[in-house]
């Protein structure tokens, strides 16, 4: 099953050669040794010898990373490169590498589905996020036959059915343009939905009654009333709106004579940006163009693009807009040149003054930003020296930088760590059991990348989340919102806040997310 999947329509392709043919295959079924052998590790009792007829998984979305690229026949490109025009896969998607626990998933629901018929359940509450890689591997995992008994053996054929990609110029990381194939929506949405809907029963918190907070989210300008999205009056509303600082006006007047064309790149600035911390991302292969060769239009469009992603580096702050030309900074200096950063630390001090004057234990607080990730510990040192925290009470977890940890704890384990020290629990080897931490030694802040936005529970204490990077997909919004939106926290009210600043990107993004219908939220609609 493994390698027809994985083989994808290489086997039956007229177009490429029989020589061509063979080596694909060779290559597919040595990754596929690979995986088997990775899933086999450390196992000790072959799962024949127990004489299983159902399995279940909790927590499944940990499976879903199985499939995780996919590849269309090769075709003309539209782009071209030194004057040449170049064949490229019609889509070639890529999400990274498949994980180990998702391979052995994988094995044990096939050996239950092959022998005993079916008999396996999946729960999580986000079965997938907005990747069709996603849809592909969860679906395999409990309805692979299925699939195939309709002529959706592999992936390639899945994305030809389902999927709809198309060729966008976009920016890369060296900031050059490119031809890309970006997924688009899905094409005959009936015939997936029906699928989907066979083998996944999904409901919302809402239909089944989860106890969760309630949410508010900030700026807050509309409500619902009876089903309808109304605006509240100004006495009612709620602004994060802030103005800029003269240091990024300054700067960001630069980036808007860049946008208009009344400056050259070369004058505003050279590199690249930092690229965003997703390690998960989906990417796809594009050819990088000639500047040179594109149209008035398209380079103008470049333009733009390039601009936008500099106004979005600059709101979080001038320390992480390559064009900036500034040093390294202070704590004092990173925070207070920017209005967002200063803003998110006073309104944690009002926080921090309000339990101090109740009596009662500071509540929890999430930072997420995927920008600037090189300089969380600035944040992290200002809420220490500036606020009063201990060093134990404020957290940072990403892909570079997991703190504080004890010295000798392996990688994959600093996370769960850090995680239980936010919850206010920690393991006793003693007794094996978890142990509830006093409100002194809780952690009481998370900075977190991109890394804290699934597969990971921050509610029981929390009482805010500060969104500081605004991301360009819904799904991604909800996922971090869930991290302290959901069942399990003490509190009423989780306030989310998103601190917009004016004359940037800001303000554009967010309400773009509010008004977008996601692709995930298609697949579920009638």
């Amino acid at each position: 099953d493994l390698y027809d999947i994985l083989m994808q329509k290489h086997k039956d392709s007229e177009k490429i050669s029989d020589k061509k043919r063979d080596r694909e295959a060779e290559k597919v079924s040595s990754l596929v040794e690979g995986l088997i052998g990775q899933a086999l590790t450390k196992t000790t009792v072959a799962v024949e010898d127990f004489g299983f007829d159902f399995i279940g998984f909790d927590e499944a979305h940990a499976l879903k990373k199985v499939f995780t690229s996919v590849q269309g026949e090769s075709e003309e490109n539209l782009g071209s490169k030194g004057g040449e025009t170049q064949a490229v896969q019609r889509y070639k998607i890529n999400s990274g590498k498949p994980r180990v626990t998702a391979i052995k998933g994988f094995i044990l629901t096939q050996y239950l589905q092959r022998f005993h018929g079916g008999n396996t359940m999946l729960l999580t509450a986000t079965p997938f996020t907005n990747s069709p890689l996603e849809i592909y591997s969860m679906l395999s995992l409990v309805a692979h036959r299925h699939l195939k008994e309709l002529g959706l053996e592999n992936i390639q054929t899945f994305f030809e059915n389902y999927i709809a990609v198309s060729y966008e110029m976009v920016i890369n990381s060296r900031l050059r343009p490119e031809r890309r194939q970006i997924i688009t929506g899905f094409n005959n949405l009936i015939s997936l939905q029906a699928i989907i809907r066979r083998f996944l029963n999904y409901k919302t918190g809402e239909q089944v009654n989860v106890p969760r907070p309630n949410k508010i989210v900030l700026p807050l300008r509309n409500k619902m009333v009876n089903g309808t999205m109304v605006a509240l009056n100004e006495d009612e509303r709620i602004d994060t709106v802030l103005p800029l600082t003269a240091l990024q006006t300054q700067l960001m007047d630069k980036v808007k004579q860049y946008a208009d064309g009344d400056l050259e790149e070369s004058m505003m600035c050279s590199g690249a940006l930092i690229d965003e911390e997703d390690e998960e991302a989906e990417t796809s292969e594009g050819i990088e163009l000639d500047e040179e060769t594109l149209t008035s239009d398209e380079k103008i469009g470049v333009r733009l693009l390039k601009s936008m992603n500099h106004a979005r580096n600059l709101a979080l702050s001038p320390y992480i807009f390559d064009c900036s030309g500034l040093g390294t900074p202070t704590a004092e200096k990173y925070i207070t040149t920017s209005n967002k950063l200063l803003f998110t630390m006073e309104s944690i001090r009002t926080m921090k003054d309000w339990h101090a004057k109740d009596g009662s234990d500071m509540s929890g607080v999430i930072i997420y930003m995927d920008r600037g990730v090189e300089y969380f510990k600035l944040i992290r040192q200002y809420l220490i020296e500036n606020l009063g925290f201990a060093e134990h009470e404020v957290g940072i977890i990403s892909s570079q930088v997991m703190i504080p940890t004890p010295g000798k704890m392996a990688k994959e384990d600093k996370k769960e760590y850090l995680k239980n020290l936010f919850l206010g629990q920690r393991f006793n080897p003693v007794t094996l059991e978890m142990e509830e931490l006093s409100g002194s030694e809780r952690m009481k802040i998370v900075i977190g990348s991109s890394t804290i936005k699934e597969g990971i529970n921050l509610q029981k204490h929390t009482s805010v989340l500060f969104d500081c990077w605004e991301d360009w997909n819904p799904t991604d919004v909800q996922q971090l919102e869930g991290r302290a939106w959901r069942q399990g926290n003490k509190f009423k009210t989780v306030r989310i806040v998103h601190p917009l600043m004016i004359d940037s990107m800001d303000i554009f993004m967010f309400q773009k997310l509010e008004e977008k219908t996601t692709r995930i939220n298609t697949i579920w609609e009638s």
